[in-house]
């Protein structure tokens, strides 16, 4: 088995695979795709990489970047994905255990090797752009296509990816992505998001792209900074739609935010067939909006992440004809039923199945989830169980319940439950109860240390921009969740929430209860 022959296994080759748009335009069909990174493969082979190897890879998304992603794969070359973002330590600690045999980056990210030792020790450095002996354009143009793809068992890793830790005790952890895994992923995606042979996708989350390959979809590579999905220029997404015919388009909450709110803004309207969203929790709030600036659309929110992608879909309409119902109020967020390939469980702090409407942590099993974590025991001690059967099971570290009708909701990460005089306080359904006035944009519940209460609850609130705030926001803020059931010992105000570097969608709740932004 080896995904590199899923993802080269197009029968109409000369279809355009991946269109950038800028620098300059640049269009790869899938046969031209399968001969650049045929030849880089053998530009690696003869640079002595080999099955097994690992490769640092940090290099912004570009045309290279896929087809050096390829081109590993057909050797068995396990590319290992860091992000520059990421903490400084952790960075350290990743490249230790990696243990890599090269690096792949780019010209400008070449300066990170002064400052973090374990990369300079790497002798043998490709770069992503350029057209030095070493650049992927160089071995691209000098190497004859190597035929080769390396036969591996679907247990052998075909890539590591990192997870962004933004609301986890344990900070990011490297995910170890099989050959077999990434298969039953684009097997599991297929059946939850099916495309038509016609489709021009717009790929706002990488790993789609990959998806997209293996399925024959063109991808037109949005024109935005993919580390920064808050600074999209929404203008320059439209116009791309326009331009390219694209039939459907994924991208994260932040992401389409800008995109809903500029529409409805300027009076545009997105000629979309379905728009995907998820990497973090979908209020309904934007739900709404994304369908009044794509009312042709089928909007999806899938709920997964990286160890288990997808888990549950649902549509727009659902949500919001859910969450319209009054006893929703306060209930959370709901994301869906679960895909065919997932199997859900929730389960309380001894690993005990809980009733309908019981709040624990969801567990999901099935061919599409990773099963150990890339040198990290303490990650798999925490997330990773089987079961009597002998079945893996994966902690989301997301705390949920599964209502009458089978729906699945969530209520907070658990980790960051608020343990006020003995009450459990779920952050997402105070948080989302909060958001439901409508001067507030956003709000996250955190816990602060009490000597009487063991944490004192802290809601602290993001004003909408377009709405004037009462003079009495506290008071009615406080006077909704004691409605609910909830005490709140303190209520602030601040300019911007924090969030998570990834998505910019997902709330870190370290950075808030740190008090460092």
């Amino acid at each position: 088995m080896n995904i590199a022959s899923l993802l080269m296994s197009v029968p109409e080759l000369d279809r355009p695979a991946l269109v950038f748009s800028t620098p300059n335009k640049t269009t790869y069909t899938f046969k031209q795709v399968n001969e650049a990174s045929s030849r880089l493969a053998d530009g690696f082979r003869k640079n002595k990489l080999c099955e097994g190897s690992r490769v640092i890879v940090l290099a912004p998304i570009s045309l290279n970047l896929y087809i050096s992603l390829i081109a590993m794969f057909k050797l068995g070359v396990i590319p290992v994905f860091l992000d520059p973002q990421t903490r400084t330590q952790e960075l350290r600690q990743t490249i230790e255990s990696a243990q890599p045999q090269a690096l792949i980056c780019s010209q400008r990210l070449n300066w990170l090797r002064w400052f973090l030792p374990g990369l300079r020790k790497i002798s043998l450095v490709f770069l992503s752009d350029g057209n030095s002996q070493r650049s992927v354009n160089h071995l691209i143009n000098s190497s004859l296509p190597y035929s080769k793809i390396a036969d591996l068992a679907a247990e052998a890793p075909a890539l590591i990816t990192f997870t962004g830790g933004s609301t986890d005790a344990l900070g990011s952890r490297g995910v170890i992505r099989t050959h077999g895994l990434l298969t039953a992923q684009h097997v599991a995606l297929s059946h939850a998001l099916p495309n038509h042979f016609t489709d021009i996708d717009l790929p706002a989350f990488p790993i789609a792209t990959l998806h997209n390959l293996a399925s024959g979809i063109t991808s037109v590579i949005p024109d935005f900074p993919f580390r920064r999905p808050d600074a999209v220029q929404p203008e320059k997404i439209l116009k791309q739609v326009n331009d390219h015919g694209i039939s459907t388009a994924s991208g994260s909450p932040a992401y389409w935010s800008a995109i809903a709110e500029h529409c409805l803004r300027h009076k545009l309207t997105l000629p979309l067939r379905r728009i995907v969203t998820g990497g973090a929790p979908v209020s309904p709030a934007l739900m709404d909006r994304l369908q009044r600036a794509a009312p042709s659309a089928e909007i999806v929110n899938v709920y997964g992440s990286t160890e288990a992608e997808p888990v549950a879909v649902i549509k727009a309409n659902e949500i919001l004809a859910v969450t319209k119902k009054p006893e929703a109020l306060g209930a959370g967020i709901p994301l869906g039923r679960a895909v065919p390939e997932s199997r859900i469980r929730i389960l309380d702090e001894n690993g005990t199945d809980l009733e309908s409407g019981k709040v624990g942590e969801i567990w999901v099993s099935g061919e599409h989830v990773a099963r150990s974590y890339f040198a990290n025991p303490a990650a798999d001690l925490q997330h990773k169980r089987f079961d009597a059967q002998g079945d893996l099971w994966h902690g989301m570290g997301d705390l949920g319940y599964v209502d009458g009708e089978g729906l699945l909701w969530l209520a907070g990460r658990v980790n960051m439950v608020v343990l006020r005089d003995g009450q459990a306080m779920y952050p997402v359904k105070i948080e989302m109860l909060a958001a439901s006035l409508s001067f507030v944009r956003r709000a996250a519940l955190i816990g602060q240390p009490d000597v009487r209460l063991g944490e004192r609850s802290v809601l602290i609130v993001e004003f909408a921009a377009s709405v004037i705030t009462p003079k009495d926001w506290q008071a009615q803020l406080q006077a909704l969740c004691i409605q609910y059931g909830w005490t709140l010992d303190e209520i602030r105000w601040v300019r911007r929430l924090p969030v998570d570097v990834r998505h910019n969608s997902r709330l870190d709740y370290k950075r808030l209860k740190a008090k460092s932004f």
